[in-house]
């Protein structure tokens, strides 16, 4: 079949792929071909309305759909069913695209997925500006990183890929995945920001935090999801197992879904509600190490004080109270196996209160009937 030549003022119909346009400027948007095609209106203002396996190109960005229309003097088109489009890099998906060619920006209204070399961004709708590469997303929107396996949730994002920044808000949440596929991260808060280059995702406003059997809550929070550290501020606790710690700033480092290492900082303290090993410890900065098979260390020092009960199993329960500018303390199965107390130039104190025993009390012998009667 010959190809089809589109004239002025009147209206051709094509079931054959059509070469719709002569050569353009690149920078316009222009129809490369259709199974089917319509024109209508007059000359410089004429709209192609188009259908199967469609394909328009600008300048080095391609068009798919399976159906739209394109009006050529506004540079518009409405595009729909399988509709992406395809860019150096990135690829634009979607079930229905209005596209404007003049300023490069299309919105899409229906599973809207944005895909780059490190991250995806999916939602109901989006509005895409493809000069800037930037986009907006709203409802049920994912953003996921693949490169550091975490997933940022929530209402509506922002996101800015030269800049390699996302915000995420409207109930936001973040879920991290590690290695095995087995422990997972979960983040609550009132806004999220995500930062690629420090891989740094900050967290604010009601800030909770899941993981295995560790809680925390805070009003800020940082994440580094390659390292597995987390930085909490303002009237921060974490929980795990028996233990709570709270500080003015708590930075931690999680593994295998519990701390395995952490600073206290300001006003730092440790309450521990183990049957085995009840205690508190206060100062200005406490460190500590808990590995998962090995001995922990746990290190307070600026005004450091450690209470530690001894239980009732032992042979003399009771509580040791001890007090110095550094205390150094050392664990296995959780029960204290080393402590020192370091003080320059001031005083370390050391003492044991036992705990009261109940009298003893001694219990009446039974008196038998022939004792009475030997008695008299």
């Amino acid at each position: 079949m010959k190809p089809v030549i589109l004239c002025v003022l009147f209206l051709v119909v094509s079931r054959c792929p059509v070469f719709a346009q002569a050569p353009a400027p690149q920078d316009k948007l222009r129809l490369e071909r259709a199974d089917e095609l319509r024109i209508v209106g007059e000359q410089k203002a004429e709209i192609y309305l188009f259908s199967g396996n469609v394909r328009l190109r600008q300048g080095l960005s391609r068009l798919f759909c399976q159906r739209g229309q394109f009006a050529t003097a506004t540079q518009f088109a409405l595009l729909q069913d399988s509709v992406y489009i395809e860019d150096v890099g990135r690829q634009l998906y979607g079930d229905r695209m209005d596209y404007d060619g003049n300023i490069k920006e299309a919105w899409v209204d229906g599973h809207a997925r944005l895909n780059t070399s490190d991250h995806v961004l999916q939602a109901n709708w989006m509005h895409y500006k493809r000069i800037e590469e930037q986009a907006e997303a709203r409802g049920n929107v994912h953003l996921v990183d693949f490169v550091q396996h975490t997933t940022l949730c929530g209402g509506f994002a922002f996101y800015d890929r030269l800049k390699g920044f996302g915000r995420i808000t409207d109930a936001p949440m973040l879920t991290h995945v590690d290695s095995t596929g087995r422990d997972t991260l979960r983040v609550w808060g009132r806004l999220m920001e995500a930062w690629a280059d420090s891989q740094r995702v900050e967290i604010t406003d009601s800030v909770r935090i899941v993981q295995g059997d560790m809680r925390a809550q805070c009003q800020k929070a940082y994440y580094w999801a390659e390292s597995g550290r987390l930085l909490l501020i303002d009237t921060p606790i974490v929980w795990q197992e028996s233990q709570q710690l709270r500080a003015d700033t708590i930075d931690v480092n999680i593994g295998q879904s519990k701390l395995s290492s952490g600073r206290l900082l300001g006003h730092a303290e440790v309450l521990s509600t183990d049957t085995s090993n009840t205690g508190t410890m206060t100062g200005s900065i406490i460190v500590f190490q808990l590995p998962t098979d090995s001995t922990r260390y746990v290190q307070v020092t600026g005004q450091a004080t450690s209470t530690y009960h001894v239980p009732d199993t032992e042979d003399t329960p009771g509580e040791n109270t001890f007090t110095g500018d550094e205390i150094e303390m050392y664990f296995k199965r959780k029960k204290l196996i080393r402590m020192r107390v370091l003080s320059t130039p001031g005083l370390s104190t050391g003492t044991f209160k036992p705990q009261p025993r109940p009298p003893k009390v001694v219990k009446e012998e039974a008196v038998s009937d022939s004792n009475q009667t030997t008695g008299r």
